[in-house]
């Protein structure tokens, strides 16, 4: 249903456009997990719009942590990234304080205008970089340190 979904949509979205003022690319991946859930890993493919076609293209994923420094200090992006939308707040619609409470756990401290400074200059993206994949370990070891608390509880059950 969902590929019906997407296929229409981007027929849609084709139908006419001899060229655009910008390139589009569609990107499909499709996730697959080893038998006991431990390894899990995405394939990957991607097509640009060229007139009215979709050409394969090539895709490179790296895992953005500490072993992987090197790689993506020596990134160089090809293409300017998209602005992102101002905050509700600044473009005059503000959130309840139910909504902005749940907003604030999710991105817990990285709202628009911390990602907006990751998508900036370069210099401060390596920094940004770190201070989000910290957080992650972060919330990584708080879960399993909550995962062995209740492991403990049910054993003493």
């Amino acid at each position: 249903m969902r590929e019906l979904a997407h296929a229409h949509s981007l027929s849609k979205t084709l139908q006419g456009r001899a060229t655009t003022a910008h390139p589009l690319i569609f990107i499909l991946v499709s996730p697959s997990a080893s038998p006991n859930f431990s390894t899990h890993s995405y394939d990957y493919r991607a097509f640009l719009l060229l007139g009215p076609r979709l050409v394969p293209a090539s895709l490179s994923v790296v895992n953005v942590g500490p072993g992987f420094r090197d790689q993506y200090h020596a990134f160089f992006p090809e293409s300017p990234m998209p602005w992102l939308p101002s905050s509700p707040a600044t473009a005059g619609h503000a959130y309840t304080i139910g909504e902005q409470s749940a907003v604030d756990e999710m991105v817990d401290g990285f709202g628009i205008e911390r990602l907006q400074g990751v998508l900036g200059s370069a210099a401060g993206q390596a920094a940004e970089m770190d201070d989000m994949y910290a957080g992650m370990l972060r919330k990584l070891e708080k879960l399993a340190r909550e995962v062995e608390k209740s492991n403990l509880r049910v054993l003493e059950q």
